[in-house]
């Protein structure tokens, strides 16, 4: 339908793009559909597609650790590089340079630099993995945005423009030996409620910690709430609780 798929990063605070399909194809300009900075996804539009133009396809699961991945984009201006590696890690949060706290995100040493932004990250049979959006300032590690994250923002970039993100209105701290122990805990295991914000939908329905103690050196919260699971889904840690918020 002429939408494409980018980062907000890419296009924030433009109306219109200028894009061009294929390193030596023909340039349309584009239209800004939507963006939202909070997972940092945007959608664009282009009226008059080029016959040339092809969909790609996304995948329908999360690849494993392992799979072979393919970056494609322009990195340093040098237009339709391909960096190849592997998925090094899934189910990763990425903290946005603007704040925002992006679940779900996918790692992998494929080189990707800046000028790959908003470009795909493919698994070995074509289809998407998701959308090159980061690097990490240590060598071999990038960032995507999951195929699933997209799947759940862009239609409603489409729709309306912009994407209203679920909000527990809470910080957390995954529970780990030392909060374990001094919270008397029979499992090493949920997101602890260290924080919560006072106008939010959780203010006055859960509770936080009143103290602190000292556990193997950790200053770690003892006696407020601890959220183990949602719904019939267990929550591990707290890139569980972000998946699970932003992505059911």
């Amino acid at each position: 339908a002429g939408h494409l798929v980018t980062n907000h990063h890419v296009i924030a605070g433009a109306q219109t793009v200028e894009v061009r399909f294929g390193t030596r194809g023909e340039w349309r300009t584009a239209t800004v559909v939507g963006s939202d900075p909070r997972s940092d996804m945007a959608v664009l539009s282009v009226d008059d597609l080029p016959s040339t133009a092809t969909p790609l396809s996304m995948t329908d699961r999360q690849p494993p650790q392992g799979a072979a991945a393919v970056a494609i984009g322009s990195p340093l201006r040098l237009e339709g590089t391909v960096t190849t590696g592997t998925v090094s890690g899934v189910d990763r949060s990425l903290r946005l340079p603007s704040g925002p706290l992006v679940p779900d995100v996918i790692q992998t040493d494929a080189a990707i630099n800046p000028g790959n932004s908003g470009g795909p990250l493919l698994a070995a049979d074509g289809r998407v993995i998701g959308v090159n959006t980061a690097r990490a300032s240590a060598d071999n590690i990038g960032f995507v945005v999951s195929a699933a994250m997209v799947d759940r923002v862009v239609p409603s970039l489409i729709e309306t423009g912009s994407h209203r993100h679920p909000y527990l209105g809470v910080e957390t701290r995954t529970v780990v030996p030392a909060i374990a122990t001094a919270n008397g805990l029979d499992t090493i295991s949920g997101a602890a409620i260290v924080a919560i914000n006072d106008t939010g939908p959780a203010a006055g329905r859960l509770q936080l910690y009143n103290r602190t103690e000292t556990v193997d050196g950790q200053r770690v919260p003892v006696g407020g709430d601890i959220i183990v699971g949602v719904d019939e889904t267990p929550i591990e840690n707290d890139h569980d609780l972000l998946r699970y918020l932003a992505l059911e």
